[in-house]
């Protein structure tokens, strides 16, 4: 059997709508390359969308802004914020150490995650400064 008539296996486990919705903006296929060098590992490697990557900086970057101002003292809130960041970058590390995703699937999640944490923030300071009809 060739190995380019093998198609990589599928993944069982379901896709967070957000990440169902990059991929119709981004409508790449699958990457075969991983898959065509070595057919026996297991290739998720080609999703675009690291989901992983995306809910984890949504997540922790939602958990330093909202809680690092009920830390009143300041050694313990830098270790708060350094603890959530390393977190942050640890796990778009494992994915890519463990031959999961590429390194721009990893930034790709990171940035939309980002640009979801700042949407909601500057999504609360607008509902915080509108002013209330009476």
């Amino acid at each position: 059997m060739l190995a380019s008539s093998v198609s990589p296996p599928r993944s069982s486990v379901p896709d967070i709508p957000s990440s169902s919705s990059i991929r119709i903006i981004f409508p790449w296929e699958k990457r075969l390359c991983c898959w065509l060098a070595c057919p026996t590992m297991f290739c998720m490697a080609s999703l675009f969308l690291v989901s992983d990557a995306l809910i984890s900086m949504i997540f922790f970057s939602l958990l330093i802004y909202l809680f690092k101002d009920d830390i009143k003292n300041k050694v313990l809130q830098n270790c708060f914020i350094v603890v959530n960041v390393v977190l942050i970058i640890l796990i778009g590390f494992s994915r890519m150490y463990l031959n999961v995703h590429w390194f721009s699937d990893v930034i790709g999640g990171f940035a939309l995650g980002l640009g979801w944490v700042t949407l909601l923030m500057l999504l609360e300071q607008r509902i915080k400064l509108k002013p209330k009809k009476k």
